[in-house]
């Protein structure tokens, strides 16, 4: 094996961990559908691993084979270890809001809805069918209520998530129908 075949296994396995970690990060912070908090955990011991195996494979390979010098793929590796800690740092911190969308999904326009509990959010209006995330920080244990005006102009009251804490880090659907929400 020579150094530039070792050397494309190192960028290879590098660039491999920078995107799946980058993509389980990116579908974490957009809140898609799926347990991505955990997919993350889970990754960081698998990526340490395999890199470390991969690194072990390269030193090992090149020494049995008297092949000299740099290996600039490893470099690369190791500039994958800040980018994990930075990760980890970033998803912790996403741990400490709790993410809404609010969905329309009646007839008609909703205005004035106001979140209030862990945090006070306001969303002017949602036309029929369109919704919208929003972000509440997290800062002790708390619930979650949501009020808004319907289309009679009748105040509505729900509560939207009966329990969260710091860490929780969650994402959810709220109907304004209804529809599909728990009930506490």
């Amino acid at each position: 094996m020579t150094k530039q075949k070792l050397n494309n296994i190192g960028y290879l396995t590098a660039a491999m961990t920078f995107a799946i970690a980058s993509i389980i990060m990116y579908a974490h912070f957009q809140g898609f559908k799926g347990d991505y908090e955990a997919y993350g955990l889970l990754f960081i011991p698998i990526a340490f691993l395999v890199n470390l195996c991969v690194l072990i494979f390269i030193f090992v390979t090149a020494n049995r084979r008297g092949i000299k010098g740099s290996f600039w793929s490893i470099y690369l590796m190791f500039l994958n270890i800040p980018v994990a800690f930075f990760y980890l740092w970033f998803a912790i911190y996403l741990m400490g809001y709790y993410r809404v969308t609010i969905i329309n999904n009646t007839s008609s326009n909703i205005t004035d809805i106001h979140l209030s509990g862990c945090d006070n959010k306001s969303v002017k209006e949602l036309v029929a069918g369109e919704k919208e995330t929003v972000w509440i920080e997290i800062k002790s244990d708390c619930s979650l209520s949501i009020l808004y005006i319907d289309a009679g102009k009748n105040a509505n009251q729900d509560v939207v998530e009966g329990y969260l804490c710091s860490g929780m880090g969650q994402h959810a659907d709220y109907y304004i129908s209804g529809k599909d929400n728990p009930k506490y």
